[in-house]
């Protein structure tokens, strides 16, 4: 039987074991506890400089592939906007620095070629022509020629021009198969149609949709440019002045449509529209404009259209 001072001595045995565990596991807790603090405030401020500091990129040494790329980009997106706004110096800058002429613009598929044809550059064509730039490339969303995209803005200048660099005048869009001569009548654009047709447009042929040059024409009320183009022999069989096929009703529509005038108006509103073109298309102001003999020629023919549709519309109302 044990003693009363083995149990004394195992009671205290016992107590010293649980305080020593207890101190044990406080000094731990705190020390982590410490620890935990320490890398948290660590942590933070860390965070807190990398949002302060600007992100910086990677430093490309010169000469690399990427930066010459870029160098290339820069340098296409100033020859667009050049030819776009018909900056000649600047051009020949680009170009003398060793950019391609044909060079695409990489958002829009458009060469400078093109671009300067729809805004109607002359000189900036003729320039780009003489570096050897194609005239018969298609490009953009609908991709149009540069032909196909001066003639449907009224640039004949630069229909002319392109032409005589050898121009296709039957060259198609991809989108919807539009030809120069299309755009041309469509927009009402006279003198490239004359253009157009004297460099062997061929006035059949026909877009997507099935339409001639013709159909799109009359479509959009030209029946005037039309007449013109018939009597310039274009083969035009089925609108405006075709003959027999017309009732004496449509026959006296195109009258006034020449003239610009509706059946409502009067006959003082008739003369002074009759007038007011005679004096726009009259042979002696072309030539005071400084235009080529071929469109002193479409004036005369022209002025005899309107003398003609103001005698019949005259006529008819006697």
């Amino acid at each position: 039987m044990a003693s009363f001072n083995d149990l004394a001595q195992l009671t205290l045995w016992c107590g010293l074991g649980a305080c020593f565990t207890l101190a044990a596991y406080y000094a731990t807790y705190w020390v982590n506890l410490y620890f935990r603090g320490a890398r948290k405030q660590k942590t933070t401020g860390l965070l807190k400089k990398a949002a302060g500091r600007p992100k910086r990129s990677r430093p490309m040494r010169r000469g690399t592939a990427a930066s010459r790329w870029d160098g290339q980009a820069h340098m296409i997106g100033q020859f667009m906007l050049a030819a776009q706004s018909g900056d000649l110096p600047e051009i020949k800058r680009l170009v003398g620095m060793g950019i391609g002429i044909d060079a695409c613009h990489a958002r829009d598929g458009k060469t400078a070629l093109m671009k300067a044809s729809e805004s109607g550059y002359h000189d900036v064509v003729m320039f780009l022509m003489e570096k050897g730039a194609r005239v018969d490339g298609n490009g953009g969303r609908s991709g149009k020629t540069a032909l196909i995209r001066a003639a449907e803005r009224g640039h004949w200048q630069v229909v002319e021009a392109l032409l005589r660099a050898g121009a296709n005048p039957n060259a198609r869009s991809r989108n919807r198969g539009k030809t120069a001569l299309m755009g041309a009548i469509g927009c009402g654009n006279l003198a490239s149609a004359l253009l157009l047709i004297k460099a062997g447009a061929d006035v059949h042929a026909r877009n997507w949709q099935g339409e001639t040059a013709e159909d799109i024409g009359a479509k959009h009320g030209r029946l005037d440019l039309l007449e013109l183009l018939r009597n310039r022999g274009a083969d035009f069989t089925g609108h405006a002045g075709s003959g027999d096929s017309h009732s004496q009703g449509e026959d006296a529509d195109e009258w006034y449509e020449i003239l610009g005038c509706q059946k409502t108006d009067s006959c003082e509103q008739i003369r002074a529209k009759y007038l007011d073109l005679m004096k726009q298309y009259h042979p002696d102001m072309i030539q005071a404009k400084g235009l080529p003999n071929p469109f002193v020629k479409f004036a005369n023919e022209r002025c005899m259209l309107i003398q003609d549709a103001y005698q019949r519309v005259m006529k008819d109302r006697e």
